[in-house]
Order: C-alpha cells, then structure tokens, then sequence
C-alpha cells in the first residue's frame, strides 16, 4: 500500500467516525503535581454536582439522562487523574443512582 492510498484510508475512517458523531481528538498536555491536583478537584467537585441533582425528583428523566452522558465523560477524565482505588467511589456512584 501506497502512501496515498493509506492517507486516503485514513481520511475515510476519520469521516466514519465524524458520520457517527464521534470526532477523536488526542491531546497531550504536561502539567506540574499541583496542576493535575486541582484538575482533579474540578473533576471531582463537577461530579459531586452532578450526582446530587440525580438525586433532585424535581428534575425530569430526560434531563438526567444527558446529565448521566455528561458524568461518564467527566468520569473518563477523572480515571485519568486518579488511582483505581479513588475511582471506585465515583463508579459506584452512578452505578447506585441508576
């Protein structure tokens, strides 16, 4: 294979998943300790929110079902972050609020 053609098989995976709605994007960022400490507690604080309007009855099902999406894409950056052991809270969390 061409170099061409593996381009061109490139291109066409990449607008396969753009049709999908899925765009993958990799970032590579350095941060020092306490940076990535306070990413962290963003993280942690936003999923904090999150769970305790899940737990809110005024709030109806399709509203929680996106802020459900929203909480495992901040979950995915938390597991980033963090040890297994300090995600296990996290996962259990919305595993319990379903």
């Amino acid at each position: 294979m061409n170099k061409k053609s593996k381009n061109r098989k490139d291109l066409m995976l990449l607008c396969e998943d753009m049709l999908m709605g899925e765009v993958l994007t990799m970032f590579g960022v350095m941060l020092h300790a306490k940076e990535a400490q306070e990413i962290e507690y963003l993280l942690k604080r936003e999923m904090e929110e999150i769970l305790l309007d899940l737990s809110d009855p005024r709030i109806d099902d399709i509203v929680k079902r996106v802020m459900r999406e929203k909480y495992h894409v901040i979950y995915g950056l938390y597991k980033r972050f963090v040890s297994p052991k300090d995600r296990i809270k996290y996962a259990l969390a919305i595993a319990e609020r379903k």
